[in-house]
Formats: structure tokens, C-alpha cells, sequence
């Protein structure tokens, strides 16, 4: 693997993630990185690892929905990040995921899911069907080809194939960062020690 390579396994329904997303091209600026963009579905991961921490009967401190999004906006806020905690019940995180593992077959997984943060954690419209997605769609991204992925069986084989990278990996939830020696960094809040090793890496 090449020096520079780092996996980032995310979600685009993580708050966290999101906030990550935004810290990755100052990384890409510093130490030339290159950053593989691998959706995979949060819960899916989560549920994978063992026992689910955001299940109510699990749920405790850091957990609680009022924590995490209290502490994502204070993490915007010290970031200079614009943030808006979205309407989850609006939010359809298995569509977005799905959408977001097409373009990654089409080779365009970053710039489609900065456009699908965006639209769930900037401006609360995130696109809930194919239609909508049709109509909200950037021109730069090759939305009839990324609608026939959506539709089609690669998907969801893409999906298995992301998770079972994530774990293999070592990743137990998002975001993580692999570097290419195996090193794991979870959390936006480990992005500043992802830092100090590229540095040392690259």
C-alpha cells in the first residue's frame, strides 16, 4: 500500500463523520495523503462489533441523543464548522448509505457524499428517494449512472464488501482511519494524534 493511503471508513449519517470529513483536506494539504472515501452503514457496523451502545436499553453518558448532538455542535463550533443537527425522523440513513456505496462503485465517493453531508448536516434536505436525489443532485456527479447502480444487486454487495474491509481493519464504529501501517484512529476527535503519526509516516 502506498505510503500516503489512508482508508476512511464513514457514514453519512454521523455526526461525527461529517465533522471528520470536513478535517480531511487540510490533512490531504499537509502531508499529501491521499484518503480513500469507503461508506459503509453505521448501525450495520455497529451491529456487527457486538452490543449496541445507541440501543435504549444500552444507551448511557456519551451515548444519549442529547449529549451527541450537544457535543457535535460544541465540536462545529470549535472547528468553525457549520453545522446543523438534522431532523432525524427526516432522515432516511439506509437510502443515504445505499446512495453513497453507488457512487463509490462509480468511483465518486467523495465528491458525492460531501454533497450528501451537506444536504444532512448543513441545510436539512437530504434527499429521501431517487427522485428527490434526481432533483438535488450536483450536474458534476453522474447522477443517471449512479441511479442505475442504486437500483441494481452490486450495491448491496458493495455494502457487505466495505463492512467486511471496516472490520477487517479494525474498525467497531465511525469514523475510522486506517493509515497504510495498519494504524487505527477512531473518532474526529483522534484526527489531531492521525496528525502527529502522518507526519511522522509520510
Amino acid at each position: 500500500m502506498d505510503q500516503r493511503a489512508v482508508q476512511f471508513f464513514f457514514s453519512v449519517g454521523s455526526r461525527y463523520s461529517y465533522l471528520a470529513s470536513r478535517l480531511v483536506p487540510e490533512l490531504e494539504r499537509e502531508h499529501g495523503a491521499v484518503f480513500d472515501w469507503i461508506p459503509v452503514h453505521g448501525p450495520d457496523l455497529i451491529k456487527a462489533s457486538g452490543m449496541d451502545p445507541f440501543e435504549p436499553a444500552n444507551s448511557r453518558g456519551q451515548y444519549t441523543a442529547a449529549y451527541r448532538r450537544a457535543d457535535a455542535i460544541a465540536w462545529a463550533k470549535h472547528y468553525a464548522i457549520p453545522y446543523t443537527d438534522p431532523d432525524w425522523d427526516r432522515v432516511d440513513l439506509r437510502f443515504l448509505s445505499s446512495a453513497c456505496t453507488a457512487a463509490h462503485v462509480l468511483g465518486c465517493a467523495e465528491r458525492f457524499s460531501k454533497f450528501v453531508f451537506e444536504a444532512v448536516f448543513c441545510r436539512s434536505s437530504a434527499p429521501d428517494n431517487p427522485s428527490k436525489l434526481r432533483d438535488c443532485c450536483p450536474d458534476d456527479l453522474p447522477i443517471a449512472s449512479l441511479l442505475d447502480v442504486l437500483s441494481g444487486d452490486l450495491v448491496k454487495a458493495r455494502m457487505e464488501a466495505n463492512l467486511d474491509l471496516a472490520r477487517s481493519s479494525g474498525a467497531f464504529g465511525v469514523p475510522t482511519f486506517v493509515t497504510s501501517d495498519g494504524k487505527l484512529f477512531w473518532g474526529q476527535d483522534r484526527v489531531p494524534l492521525l496528525r502527529d503519526h502522518l507526519s511522522f509516516l509520510i
